[in-house]
């Protein structure tokens, strides 16, 4: 068996749970742009105050999926994995939330905000 070649580094990997989500935001008339982003995360924020944290990770990580396509959106990304973490961690989904940090060390490796959490 072919041993699978690993993620090129500093790469945003994608969030495997996400994309069911993700095609059906894009089929509701969002896009690949920054207002779908905005957007996405505008929902994410809102759930989270109305403390709906499982349709708050949902939200932010449709934010990450389309914003990982874009290099300019590299800090928007990890903070949006922090927001996810945190979303994982109200719900007790600990190993999510662990592979989660996993994803933001890839992403920018020598940010503190990963490592305290860690």
């Amino acid at each position: 068996a072919e041993v699978p070649k690993p993620w090129p580094p500093r790469c945003p990997q994608p969030l495997e749970a996400v994309q069911e989500l993700l095609i059906d935001y894009l089929s509701s008339g969002q896009g690949y742009d920054d207002e779908s982003v905005a957007a996405a995360v505008s929902e994410g924020n809102e759930f989270f105050q109305r403390k709906d944290f499982s349709r708050a990770c949902a939200s932010f990580g449709i934010a990450y999926e389309i914003g990982r396509h874009h290099y300019v959106y590299r800090p928007l990304l990890h903070d949006l994995l922090l927001r996810r973490i945190l979303c994982h961690s109200l719900l007790g989904n600990f190993d999510a939330a662990l592979q989660e940090i996993d994803k933001a060390f890839w992403l920018i490796p020598h940010q503190a905000t990963a490592h305290v959490i860690a």
